[in-house]
């Protein structure tokens, strides 16, 4: 079995492009179960919005976004978290977990998965390009 291995000049490239469909986009986190592809449909309902400015270069294939003082919408529990292109088109889904749950791969940690209306939420949103793949 082989393994494509990529450059940082190739990772950072995919980090980059991704960086720029999402700058002016928003991160949602979101209430139950993600669809199966990001490109599904879902109904479940947005407790915290963040929106996205523009990010810095990648480093090593890594993006990232620190948000502060985004304020919930809505109590619930999290279950997952969206990140929307300007147009609102989902590009990712991925997992979260709370601060002290071991970390998920892809995931972004947040202080409770039980949000309330008017709580203040802050984190880092995180992509890495992969360096392999099988």
């Amino acid at each position: 079995m082989t393994a494509t291995r990529q450059s940082n000049l190739a990772v950072n490239a995919l980090a980059d492009a991704l960086g720029v469909l999402l700058t002016g986009g928003a991160l949602q986190f979101l209430t139950g179960d993600p669809p199966a592809q990001p490109d599904d449909a879902s109904a479940e309902s947005v407790l915290a919005q963040v929106d996205f400015g523009s990010f810095a270069p990648a480093e090593d294939g890594l993006i990232e976004y620190p948000f502060t003082s985004v304020a919930v919408q809505a109590d619930g529990t999290v279950g997952w978290w969206r990140a929307l292109d300007a147009d609102a088109a989902p590009l990712l889904d991925g997992p979260v977990y709370a601060t002290e749950d071991p970390p998920v791969v892809g995931g972004i940690e947040v202080s409770s998965l039980t949000l309330s209306d008017g709580q203040v939420l802050t984190g880092t949103f995180r992509y890495q390009a992969p360096k392999a793949a099988a």
